[in-house]
């Protein structure tokens, strides 16, 4: 991945999620956790509350969550206490600034070369659209022309198939 890419494409908590994992950088999401986690989270804290409280102070402290919001993704304060993220909001930036500076001192990142896929010969088949036969006295030229042609379609196809993955690829994220 490019910083570049990071930059402009890492715009959901999904997405910073992704870079979390394949960095193993959970120390800086380790407040952050998705509504199952965190509905998990107060499901193991209820057998310690129901020990520790009265039935009011237990009903209190089941009210005092937030529960407002409709949200995928939740903040713990180093209080116990829940509030809402999403995708964008300044949680999110703080935490994609602090992983950014962290790629950052890692050094990780690709160079823009790298990503691009460039057509290498290995990858081109050598199959002609058309067969041609050099016929005796047939001129050099004409073995030159015809090769050019080859390359000139094969290189065509080639682009044409990438646009066509681009394409696909660009669906495929709008569908998300």
């Amino acid at each position: 991945m490019t910083r570049q890419y990071f930059v402009d494409e890492v715009c959901t908590w999904s997405e910073l999620f992704d870079v979390v994992n394949d960095y193993d950088l959970y120390e800086f999401v380790e407040d952050i956790v998705s509504d199952d986690g965190r509905n998990d989270e107060i499901n193991e804290c209820l057998v310690d509350w129901a020990r520790e409280y009265s039935w009011n102070e237990l009903l209190d402290t089941l009210r005092s969550l937030d529960n407002d919001g409709e949200s995928d993704w939740w903040v713990r304060s180093d209080y116990g206490e829940w509030y809402t993220t999403e995708d964008g909001d300044d949680t999110f930036e703080e935490k994609k600034a602090d992983i950014l500076q962290e790629l950052d001192d890692r050094e990780v990142w690709e160079d823009a070369d790298e990503e691009s896929e460039e057509i290498e010969a290995e990858d081109i088949e050598l199959e002609p659209e058309e067969e041609f036969e050099i016929e005796d006295g047939e001129a050099v030229d004409a073995l030159f022309v015809e090769c050019s042609t080859a390359f000139k379609s094969i290189v065509k196809r080639s682009e044409e198939e990438k646009e066509a993955a681009d394409k696909e690829f660009a669906e495929f994220f709008e569908f998300l």
